[in-house]
Protein backbone atom coordinates (compact mmCIF):
# COMPACT_ATOMS: atom_id res chain seq x y z
CA UNK A 1 0.00 0.00 0.00
CA UNK A 2 1.32 3.50 -0.83
CA UNK A 3 2.14 5.67 1.85
CA UNK A 4 -0.06 8.77 3.07
CA UNK A 5 1.76 12.02 2.22
CA UNK A 6 2.00 14.16 5.49
CA UNK A 7 3.28 17.79 6.22
CA UNK A 8 5.16 16.45 8.98
CA UNK A 9 5.63 14.71 12.48
CA UNK A 10 4.47 16.39 15.60
CA UNK A 11 6.59 15.04 18.80
CA UNK A 12 6.77 17.02 22.38
CA UNK A 13 9.19 14.80 24.73
CA UNK A 14 9.37 15.54 28.46
CA UNK A 15 5.78 15.66 29.43
CA UNK A 16 3.43 14.85 32.63
CA UNK A 17 -0.72 14.09 31.54
CA UNK A 18 -2.57 15.08 34.50
CA UNK A 19 -6.56 14.31 34.23
CA UNK A 20 -8.58 15.63 36.38
CA UNK A 21 -12.43 13.65 36.81
CA UNK A 22 -14.69 15.36 38.38
CA UNK A 23 -18.75 14.79 39.07
CA UNK A 24 -19.22 18.30 38.02
CA UNK A 25 -17.36 19.31 35.11
CA UNK A 26 -18.50 22.62 33.46
CA UNK A 27 -16.78 25.17 31.60
CA UNK A 28 -15.85 26.99 34.52
CA UNK A 29 -13.52 24.33 35.40
CA UNK A 30 -11.90 23.80 31.87
CA UNK A 31 -11.25 27.80 32.24
CA UNK A 32 -9.92 27.66 35.23
CA UNK A 33 -7.64 25.08 34.47
CA UNK A 34 -6.27 27.24 31.87
CA UNK A 35 -6.38 30.26 33.59
CA UNK A 36 -4.19 28.88 36.70
CA UNK A 37 -1.80 27.35 34.16
CA UNK A 38 -1.59 30.72 32.47
CA UNK A 39 -1.14 32.50 35.99
CA UNK A 40 1.95 30.36 36.84
CA UNK A 41 3.49 30.17 33.04
CA UNK A 42 2.90 26.85 32.79
CA UNK A 43 2.32 25.96 29.14
CA UNK A 44 -0.33 23.64 28.33
CA UNK A 45 1.19 21.55 25.25
CA UNK A 46 -2.35 19.12 24.94
CA UNK A 47 -5.19 18.99 26.34
CA UNK A 48 -8.96 16.87 26.05
CA UNK A 49 -12.20 17.08 27.53
CA UNK A 50 -14.63 14.08 27.99
CA UNK A 51 -18.10 14.62 29.46
CA UNK A 52 -21.27 13.14 29.37
CA UNK A 53 -24.07 15.29 31.38
CA UNK A 54 -21.90 16.53 34.39
CA UNK A 55 -19.42 13.64 34.54
CA UNK A 56 -15.94 14.17 32.80
CA UNK A 57 -12.32 14.64 32.67
CA UNK A 58 -9.99 16.98 31.19
CA UNK A 59 -6.72 15.72 30.36
CA UNK A 60 -3.86 18.03 29.54
CA UNK A 61 0.00 17.79 29.48
CA UNK A 62 2.64 19.95 30.27
CA UNK A 63 6.32 19.65 30.82
CA UNK A 64 8.48 17.57 33.24
CA UNK A 65 9.35 20.50 35.46
CA UNK A 66 5.77 21.80 35.60
CA UNK A 67 4.17 19.17 37.33
CA UNK A 68 4.45 20.60 41.06
CA UNK A 69 2.79 24.12 39.70
CA UNK A 70 0.00 22.27 37.38
CA UNK A 71 -0.77 20.12 40.50
CA UNK A 72 -0.92 22.72 43.14
CA UNK A 73 -4.35 24.11 42.04
CA UNK A 74 -6.15 20.60 42.11
CA UNK A 75 -8.17 20.90 44.42
CA UNK A 76 -9.79 23.80 43.61
CA UNK A 77 -10.47 22.18 40.14
CA UNK A 78 -12.47 18.72 41.18
CA UNK A 79 -13.98 17.06 43.90
CA UNK A 80 -12.96 14.01 42.17
CA UNK A 81 -9.86 11.99 41.04
CA UNK A 82 -6.58 13.03 39.91
CA UNK A 83 -4.22 10.91 37.92
CA UNK A 84 -1.16 11.73 37.28
CA UNK A 85 1.31 9.74 34.29
CA UNK A 86 5.13 11.10 34.06
CA UNK A 87 7.12 10.00 31.10
CA UNK A 88 5.34 10.96 27.83
CA UNK A 89 5.33 12.37 24.92
CA UNK A 90 2.85 13.98 22.51
CA UNK A 91 3.12 12.46 18.65
CA UNK A 92 1.31 13.02 15.79
CA UNK A 93 0.64 13.75 12.09
CA UNK A 94 -0.58 17.53 11.30
CA UNK A 95 -1.56 19.11 7.22
CA UNK A 96 -2.43 20.13 5.42
CA UNK A 97 -5.71 19.32 4.22
CA UNK A 98 -7.00 16.69 6.72
CA UNK A 99 -10.51 17.81 6.77
CA UNK A 100 -10.70 16.40 2.92
CA UNK A 101 -8.94 13.32 4.12
CA UNK A 102 -11.60 11.82 6.53
CA UNK A 103 -9.65 8.43 7.00
CA UNK A 104 -6.48 9.41 8.34
CA UNK A 105 -6.95 9.36 12.11
CA UNK A 106 -8.02 5.91 11.65
CA UNK A 107 -4.80 4.81 9.49
CA UNK A 108 -2.98 6.48 12.18
CA UNK A 109 -4.30 4.84 15.22
CA UNK A 110 -4.55 1.74 13.39
CA UNK A 111 -0.66 1.76 12.44
CA UNK A 112 -0.32 2.57 16.60
CA UNK A 113 -2.70 -0.09 17.64
CA UNK A 114 -0.94 -2.85 15.43
CA UNK A 115 2.41 -2.01 17.13
CA UNK A 116 1.31 -2.25 20.43
CA UNK A 117 1.64 1.15 21.03
CA UNK A 118 -0.92 2.37 23.71
CA UNK A 119 -2.25 5.88 23.66
CA UNK A 120 -3.26 7.48 26.68
CA UNK A 121 -5.43 9.93 25.59
CA UNK A 122 -6.21 11.52 21.66
CA UNK A 123 -6.95 14.99 20.22
CA UNK A 124 -7.93 15.74 16.75
CA UNK A 125 -8.53 18.72 14.65
CA UNK A 126 -8.32 20.18 11.16
CA UNK A 127 -4.88 19.78 10.85
CA UNK A 128 -3.83 17.49 13.10
CA UNK A 129 -4.06 14.53 14.62
CA UNK A 130 -2.52 13.93 17.70
CA UNK A 131 -2.24 11.44 21.13
CA UNK A 132 -0.08 11.02 24.17
CA UNK A 133 1.75 8.03 24.35
CA UNK A 134 4.14 6.82 26.76
CA UNK A 135 8.07 7.82 26.29
CA UNK A 136 9.55 4.30 26.02
CA UNK A 137 6.94 3.97 23.22
CA UNK A 138 8.30 6.75 20.88
CA UNK A 139 10.32 5.07 18.65
CA UNK A 140 7.80 2.48 17.83
CA UNK A 141 5.08 4.89 17.11
CA UNK A 142 7.46 6.53 14.76
CA UNK A 143 8.50 3.41 13.01
CA UNK A 144 4.44 2.65 12.92
CA UNK A 145 3.38 5.88 11.64
CA UNK A 146 6.43 5.91 9.26
CA UNK A 147 5.33 2.66 7.24
CA UNK A 148 1.80 4.31 6.83
CA UNK A 149 2.27 7.92 6.08
CA UNK A 150 5.26 9.66 4.01
CA UNK A 151 6.49 11.91 6.38
CA UNK A 152 9.33 14.86 5.98
CA UNK A 153 12.75 13.88 7.88
CA UNK A 154 11.74 10.38 8.62
CA UNK A 155 12.31 7.50 6.37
Amino acid sequence: MERIKVGGLLEIPGLVLITFFSQELSPEVVTYILEECGKRGINIEYISESKRGSVGSVSFCVKSFDKKGALSFAKGVTNGEVEVVDDVCVIGIFGPHFREKPYLAGRMFRALSDEGVEFLSISTSISTCACVVREKDVERAKEALSKVFQIPNLP
